[in-house]
C-alpha cells in the first residue's frame, strides 16, 4: 500500500489514490523502458542507463529530504 492512503479513508478515496499511484508508477516504467530499450541499439546506451539510474536517484533522495524535513 502506498504510504499516503490512512486508515480512515473513503473506499473511493483508497480507490483513487491508488489507480493515481499505479497510474505515475506504470508511466515512469514505460517511460524508462522506452529509453532503454533505444538507447540499447546507440552507441550512447550507457550514459542514457546512467543518466535515468541519477535521475531516479536524486529524486528518490529529494523525497527522502523532503519527508525529513515536514512538519507534522
Amino acid at each position: 500500500m502506498p504510504a499516503f492512503i490512512q486508515s480512515g479513508d473513503s473506499p473511493a478515496r483508497l480507490l483513487l489514490m491508488l489507480l493515481a499511484y499505479e497510474a505515475i508508477l506504470l508511466t515512469w516504467l514505460s517511460f524508462s523502458g522506452v529509453i532503454l530499450s533505444r538507447a540499447g541499439q546507440s552507441r550512447y546506451a550507457e550514459r542514457i542507463r546512467a543518466g535515468l539510474q541519477a535521475l531516479a536517484g536524486l529524486t528518490l533522495i529529494a523525497l527522502g529530504m523532503r519527508l525529513a524535513f515536514e512538519r507534522q
